[in-house]
């Protein structure tokens, strides 16, 4: 039996593992129109922090997962 701990790390590389660049994802069709815009809001986001705030961009808030939940 797996522990706690191995089970968490197992599944966190899993999500990890699904990651996806969110400038590709929205040219594709596989998402939705509203998880389409729900991302193009994340990115509109990013880009104010990045250009009006002048806070440093690392490529935090670039890539999702779709965790179908």
């Amino acid at each position: 039996q797996m522990s706690y701990y191995a089970k968490s790390a197992y599944h966190q590389a899993k999500i990890l593992a699904a990651r996806e660049d969110i400038n590709k994802s929205l040219g594709s069709s596989d998402l939705t129109p509203q998880q389409k815009e729900k991302l193009k809001i994340a990115t509109e986001a990013r880009d104010f922090a990045l250009n009006q705030l002048g806070l440093t961009g690392k490529g935090n808030y670039t890539q999702y997962v779709q965790l179908d939940r």
